[in-house]
């Protein structure tokens, strides 16, 4: 703002006030110096003329001594001084004196006059110097009073010139104040008005999540706003440092501006990079606005970036997720809330044959087979409905009319509000796996050989004719026939021709019986007749009979004639037992009695029982004081990982030491356990002990050993298994997951929900869940779809023969096929030779066990072999 000309045009009165202060203030210093030098003087004067008096009286007051009272006087003539309190002292110190020489004798007086002379002489000259300080005191009083009067002159001095200066300054600069006052209200409107658009923009500016940034013409950062030091990590201060070039790399170095300079459209980068402080670099959008200055030059360049970070991540999300729904194996698709079909994949097209064009708008019914009621519809959309899932197994038709099966999920999708927007069915095409599931129950249960029904099989059929003969009070007879002899035949003849006569001698046994009849062939050379309604025991021995005029025929092999007899051993239910197990095994009793008495009879189980109940009651009177005798021991036998060649953990196994029979048979004393209930105790035992061993093994460094524990059907059910085994696992120290435990396929055939629960409790705590013996029971794709099950144990029947029977080498490739199609871990036991290792691998199978890779060690040898880390081991790897 241009200041008044009325500013100027009061200088020289201002000067011409100035100087006449000046002067009035000198003269006054003048005139109080000369009036303190004049007071100075008289107050000398004064002094000399009262010390020539003082003098003259002491002299008068010497002549009259005698008889003259001098201290009245002396007050009195003090008292007309100013000097009072020094002439006081003085005139006391004289009384003294003369009041010596009153009481001096007269004849000594006269003797005294000179020296008394000269002391009065002193004492005059005593008085004058004291006189003289006193006067140089009355100087410095004068001085200070000096001073303190001309800072007070000083003072009013200042104080009236300054009312004098601010009465003639506010008359004659009153019109120059009040045009500063109006100027400076101007200039105080414009600050007010320039600061709020400062904060305006300042506003604006930080309101904003995008990045914006102003450089000049080179390229130099002038200005950022709040989202930029948040999104790039810098701060204000790091400002000036920055360049576009550091943090906007990818766009130009140099700019043309000159075409711009007549359009106001900004630039745009789309997705450029933006430099963080850390390295990192943001994905952003750029418009970069120019401004220009007076003959088209650049000014500021002015950029708006806004973070599409997330947007990209979105984008890669939604590709992946499209290449994720076009590529995956399992079809999808998609429908509304009404069940029309708005979109499938590739997988949907492949497995059904309906391309999209053909369904878009329809809903899946067009799918259904017809062989599954409107009842199973019902409730899978009520489950949909309440619950916003379905799952389960469903059998629907293909476009060419195909029925097949398939696994399928319906899950209901939502939006933000938690409202259902569309259904989402994914399914796979099982058909395959279903059709392996009937091959594997058929290998499992039918001998390979003779596809005769094999042990499990008669065991299940067994069962439930037990069942039906209790309802009835019927008998059944169990019949077990031995080839007598067959041996030799394979050792002289070859086993092909064993192999030929056990065909031709299971196709004659099957002729010569009723259809409703079970023939089973249990392994080798031994086979078994189960004979339901036998009104009476001369029934079975009519059927033993007949079945000997079977072995006696003759069968013609290369032109030779070649007879084979038979032992046939009988037990009838429910005399000889009341389930199946004790009825095979008491007529297997019976054959071998026949057999030892020469062979092609046939004996009746009788009392033969009764010794070996005996013998059973004794082994389990021994077995009860066994785990107090400690005469139980773990073994444990090594797993290894067959395709790295390294020990993973092991199986413990339970062995009993008797100190009259020594090495007890597991098969003996085990299943005499479970009859006895005594198998729940034996099994808390080896679990605890094993948990107890891992544990110790892990703190010596082994810490990556899993051991493995057979769990018996009594000791599941017998008590909470869960907590049983967490309590375990607590008192060890041992972690779960190094904890396998492998259950038996009789144990998924107890109560389903209780089973469940169970097994969901065990795998909820981290522990491995195994089916021992794999194909040997009641193998069904069923449970493994119901329960947590991580691993299959394939039973060594199947493992022992893979390189001679081709159907066991069939069976063992389709349980190692379904594991991996399940994600499921697989482990054979019962591996005797290179052969069938080399099988295994090749088959995909990861885990292994048997003598030739490691017999069950007790501890202590399980440990030599751990701390030596070679020996037997090292040597069977290195011919793997």
């Amino acid at each position: 703002m241009k200041p008044s000309p009325q500013i100027f045009s009061q200088r020289p009165f201002s000067i011409f006030s100035g100087v006449l202060l000046c002067f009035l203030l000198l003269a006054y210093q003048l005139i109080l110096h000369q009036q303190t030098q004049f007071v100075l003087h008289q107050e000398q004067q004064r002094m000399q003329v009262q010390l020539q008096l003082l003098g003259e009286f002491l002299a008068y007051s010497l002549a009259q001594r005698r008889g003259m009272e001098i201290k009245p006087m002396l007050l009195h003539w003090a008292a007309q001084q100013e000097q009072v309190l020094s002439i006081k002292v003085q005139a006391d110190n004289l009384f003294n004196w003369v009041s010596y020489q009153r009481t001096m004798p007269q004849h000594l007086a006269a003797q005294d006059i000179l020296p008394v002379n000269t002391r009065v002489n002193a004492y005059d000259m005593q008085l004058d110097i004291e006189l003289r300080v006193d006067i140089r005191f009355i100087k410095v009083a004068l001085k200070k009073q000096e001073t303190q009067l001309l800072i007070i002159s000083l003072l009013s001095f200042v104080c009236l010139s300054g009312v004098l200066w601010l009465l003639l300054s506010r008359i004659a600069l009153r019109p120059l104040d009040q045009a500063l006052r109006e100027q400076l209200a101007e200039v105080q409107k414009l600050n007010a008005v320039l600061e709020q658009e400062k904060n305006f923009a300042d506003t604006l500016l930080n309101a904003t999540h995008a990045i914006i940034l102003v450089a000049d013409a080179q390229g130099k950062i002038l200005q950022a706003n709040q989202s930029f030091y948040h999104l790039s990590g810098f701060v204000a201060q790091e400002l000036e440092q920055l360049s576009l070039p550091q943090l906007l790399p990818k766009l130009p170095v140099t700019l043309d501006a000159a075409p711009y300079a007549q359009n106001a459209i900004p630039l745009r980068y789309a997705e450029t990079p933006l430099q963080r402080k850390d390295g990192a670099l943001l994905c952003v959008d750029c418009l970069c606005s120019l401004q220009f200055g007076k003959q088209q030059q650049l000014h500021y360049q002015v950029f708006t970036c806004l973070d599409i970070s997330e947007r990209k991540r979105d984008e890669n999300r939604l590709h992946q997720a499209a290449a994720v729904f076009e590529n995956t194996a399992e079809g999808v698709v998609i429908t509304d809330l009404r069940g029309c079909i708005q979109k499938i994949n590739k997988a949907f097209t492949d497995t059904t044959g309906y391309e999209f064009a053909e369904v878009e708008g329809k809903t899946p019914a067009l799918l259904q087979s017809g062989l599954q009621d409107t009842h199973f519809y019902q409730t899978m959309w009520e489950s949909l409905q309440t619950g916003g899932r379905w799952q389960g197994e469903i059998i629907n038709r293909r476009k060419s009319g195909e029925v097949y099966h398939e696994w399928l999920t319906i899950s209901t999708v939502t939006n933000e509000f938690k409202q259902p927007i569309n259904y989402v069915g994914v399914f796979s095409d099982i058909s395959a796996m279903k059709k392996s599931q009937a091959q594997i129950n058929y290998l499992s249960q039918h001998n390979d050989l003779t596809g005769l029904p094999n042990r499990l099989l008669l065991n299940d059929r067994l069962a439930h004719a037990i069942q039906r003969a209790v309802r009835e009070q019927a008998r059944i007879a169990v019949i077990m026939m031995d080839l007598d002899r067959l041996k030799d035949i394979n050792m002289t003849l070859g086993h092909a021709t064993g192999d030929d006569i056990i065909k031709r001698f299971a196709q004659r046994l099957q002729g010569a019986v009723r259809s409703e009849d079970t023939v089973a062939h249990l392994g080798a050379d031994e086979f078994a007749l189960m004979v339901e309604h036998i009104p009476h025991v001369d029934n079975a021995t009519w059927i033993a009979k007949n079945l000997l005029n079977v072995f006696k025929q003759e069968y013609i092999i290369d032109g030779k004639e070649i007879f084979v007899s038979g032992s046939i051993g009988i037990s009838l239910f429910p005399n000889d037992g009341a389930n199946g197990d004790v009825l095979i095994q008491n007529a297997k009793t019976a054959m071998y009695e026949a057999k030892q008495n020469g062979g092609n009879n046939y004996r009746f189980y009788m009392k033969a029982m009764n010794a070996h109940s005996l013998e059973l009651l004794l082994l389990e009177s021994s077995l009860r004081r066994a785990l107090e005798r400690e005469e139980l021991h773990v073994y444990y036998q090594p797993q290894f990982d067959l395709n790295k060649q390294r020990l993973i953990g092991m199986e413990a196994l339970v062995r009993w030491f008797h100190p009259q029979q020594g090495m007890v048979s597991p098969g003996e004393f085990v299943p005499l356990a479970e009859e006895s209930n005594l198998i729940v105790e034996i099994g808390h035992w080896v679990l605890h002990t094993a948990c107890a061993q891992t544990k110790a093994w892990h703190d010596q460094g082994f810490n990556k050993l899993k051991v493995a524990v057979n769990l018996s059907a009594r000791q599941f059910s017998h008590q909470d298994l869960a907590k049983e085994v967490a309590s375990i696992l607590e008192d060890t120290g041992l972690k779960a997951p190094f904890l396998k435990l492998e259950l038996t396929e009789s144990i998924l055939l107890q109560k389903e929900d209780d089973v469940i629960n169970t097994l969901q409790e065990l795998q909820s705590m981290g522990v491995t869940l195994a089916i021992d013996d794999f194909g040997t029971g009641y193998s069904s794709l069923s449970y493994l779809k119901r329960f947590p099950i991580s691993e299959l144990k394939i039973d060594r029947s199947f493992v022992h023969d893979i390189e001679d029977v081709k159907q066991d080498a069939e069976i063992v490739s389709a349980i190692i096929g379904l594991g991996q199609r399940l994600h499921l871990g697989i482990v054979a036991e019962g591996i005797e030779n290179q052969t069938q290792i080399d099988f295994l691998i090749k088959q995909g199978c990861q885990i292994g066990q048997g003598f030739f890779l490691g017999h069950p060690l007790d501890t202590k040898a399980f440990q030599a072999l751990l701390d030596k880390r070679t020996g037997a081991w090292t040597a069977v790897f290195n011919k793997i």
